[in-house]
């Protein structure tokens, strides 16, 4: 991504902080579910919960409207 106007460089560092502040809300679910994945020893229901945190990882992820 190339920024050639102030503008563009703002706008960017607001975006980025954004996601950082998006991502902080959901980084201590995402921690602990880890956690309770490593405990068990269930591969089904760790799948499924690794599958449900890289998709809640995704939504926390704000679109850029840069």
């Amino acid at each position: 991504m190339k920024l050639s106007t102030k503008s563009e460089f703002e706008n960017t560092i607001t975006y980025l902080k954004k996601c950082l502040d998006d991502l902080r809300e959901v980084l201590p679910e995402v921690k602990e579910t880890l956690e309770l994945c490593m405990e068990s020893e269930d591969i089904l229901l760790n799948s499924y919960s690794i599958r449900c945190l890289i998709e809640r990882l995704i939504n926390a992820w704000p679109p850029y409207e840069g």
